[in-house]
C-alpha cells in the first residue's frame, strides 16, 4: 500500500481480491491524507467503502463482517443477491446455479438464508 507508506505506517498484514484490499498497520491510518496521496496522482479514493478501526471485527471485507474470525452477512443482503443478479438470468440453470453458489458462500454464516 504506497499511501501507507507515503504516511509512514509500516503494512504488517495485506489482503487483496481484486480491486477490494484490507490491511493493518502499525501505526494509524488516514483516511483524509490518503486521499490527498491518491489525488496527486490522479486516483480517488472511494471514501463510503473505506473505513479505518481499532479492531478488525469492525471491518467489512467484501460484504461480509468479520465477527472474530465468523464472517457473516444480513440476511437482506443474501436475498438481494439470490432474488436480484446483476445480470439477467438466460435460463433456470442460472437460476439454479446462482443459488447453489450463494449457498456454498453462506458457508453456515446465516442460519436462516441456509
Amino acid at each position: 500500500m504506497w499511501s501507507g507508506l507515503k504516511q509512514e505506517c509500516r503494512i504488517r498484514q495485506l489482503k487483496v481480491l481484486g480491486d477490494d484490499s484490507i490491511f493493518g498497520t502499525e501505526r494509524p491510518y488516514d483516511l483524509i491524507q490518503a486521499q490527498i496521496i491518491f489525488e496527486r496522482v490522479e486516483t480517488k479514493l472511494n471514501m463510503q467503502n473505506s473505513a479505518v478501526s481499532h479492531y478488525t471485527d469492525d471491518l467489512t471485507f467484501l460484504g461480509y463482517q468479520i465477527n472474530y474470525g465468523a464472517p457473516s452477512k444480513p440476511l437482506d443482503r443474501w436475498l438481494a443477491a439470490l432474488l436480484f443478479p446483476e445480470e439477467m438470468d438466460r435460463s433456470w440453470s442460472d437460476v439454479a446455479t446462482r443459488a447453489l453458489g450463494l449457498l456454498y458462500a453462506c458457508a453456515g454464516c446465516n442460519d436462516r438464508f441456509d
